[in-house]
């Protein structure tokens, strides 16, 4: 139990490290409070060292090279974990991983682990190895190889995707994986067959949306007559926007923009947030006229567009308006916020709009903002605010 003297002491203590936690460093871009439960006592970091015991590695050479093929699983998914994980030094195990790769004995499971390994060490030299195998041994191998293939432009598997989403038999599984690859490396030999598939109420609702994606990747240009065809349609579903949204993931036409501003008002925040994002990544200012309704919604994804928006093209008046989301219920938006307007603040303009919004808040009664603002004010070294605080 806290003795009342104790419990005094106890919260002058705390109220004098948060007094002090928030003084601007040199060259700092976000404020970082210090506390002195973080410092007292004071530990010094540890060095990383990544290096596995040689004797552990002398293990796993002569495991590797053995027949049974649960010493080559293990052996093979150790390397892999120990690439991925940051231990240099796994090129020993190329030549025997290979082997086991292309082996036609190789059981399916050592055959596995030996693809993982190898894509886990990038070697880009056993791409037609792995294209070869993962076209001989089962969709498993093809879920695991073809996006490292894709990854790494190994441009004769693209044929093969052109081929699955030419045939209407594909299984649903593969024909998503060949689209998948086709987006990747922004394939348009197929694009009519993609756009096929998006049209289609026959398919499967992921399968269209993936198509929609590969043939937004491919194209520049051109869609919007079919984002039309979708959004009039009388079926007209959450589905159809999302595939309009990605149909035009490449555009930048007048029409396109006017159909994601439309789309930016949708009361589904995916589509809301999706048409927010592009029209920022075409031009940031087109989403300044949106950005206080978005700065409403009840997604933060959707918030964070407006506020985004409002710190790139910032004015003592949208100020006002940003410095509301120091209260806003998600913690990272509310404190990108506050550093965006501690950043802000170093332009003499904006200066005084960010102190005044902020002390404003600091008098209110929500403990959100209210810690925002004393961390941002601390930061600013804005002594008016000492007697609040």
């Amino acid at each position: 139990m806290i003795r009342p003297r104790h419990f005094w002491s106890c919260m002058a203590l705390v109220c004098a490290l948060f007094l002090t936690a928030s003084l601007p460093r040199a060259g700092a871009e976000e404020i970082q409070p210090e506390f002195a439960m973080y410092h007292d006592p004071e530990f010094s970091e540890l060095v990383e060292v990544k290096e596995l015991d040689p004797e552990l590695l002398l293990l796993w050479r002569q495991v590797l090279v053995r027949p049974e093929a649960d010493y080559q699983q293990q052996t093979a998914e150790a390397i892999a974990e120990a690439t991925e994980s940051g231990f240099p030094g796994m090129e020993w195990a190329l030549e025997d991983l290979h082997r086991i790769l292309t082996g036609e004995e190789t059981h399916p499971a050592a055959r596995f682990a030996a693809a993982r390994a190898l894509i886990a060490l990038d070697t880009r030299t056993s791409s037609a190895a792995l294209f070869a195998a993962s076209q001989m041994y089962g969709s498993q191998l093809r879920l695991l190889v073809e996006p490292a293939l894709a990854d790494w432009a190994f441009e004769p598997i693209r044929d093969v995707w052109r081929e699955r989403v030419r045939d209407p038999l594909t299984n649903r599984r593969e024909l998503i994986l060949a689209l998948e690859g086709l987006a990747r490396v922004q394939d348009a030999k197929v694009l009519p067959e993609m756009l096929e598939i998006v049209q289609s109420a026959d398919r499967p609702a992921d399968v269209r949306l993936v198509a929609a994606r590969a043939a937004g990747a491919a194209a520049l240009s051109g869609l919007e007559p079919e984002v039309a065809r979708l959004l009039s349609a009388r079926s007209s579903s959450v589905l159809h926007r999302l595939c309009a949204i990605a149909l035009l993931s490449r555009h930048t036409s007048e029409a396109c923009r006017e159909r994601l501003t439309k789309l930016s008002h949708d009361d589904e925040p995916a589509i809301a947030e999706q048409s927010l994002g592009r029209l920022f990544a075409i031009d940031p200012a087109l989403v300044v006229p949106l950005a206080e309704e978005a700065m409403q919604n009840a997604d933060p994804k959707v918030r964070q567009w407006g506020v985004d928006a409002y710190v790139m093209f910032a004015t003592p008046d949208r100020i006002i308006v940003l410095s509301r989301m120091l209260d806003d219920v998600h913690p990272d938006l509310r404190g990108g916020v506050r550093d965006a307007l501690f950043q802000l603040a170093k332009q003499p303009e904006l200066d005084d709009p960010v102190r005044d919004s902020a002390m404003e808040l600091l008098s209110q009664e929500s403990w959100r903002g209210q810690e925002q603002a004393a961390l941002l004010l601390g930061g600013l070294d804005h002594e008016p605010a000492a007697d609040r605080l």
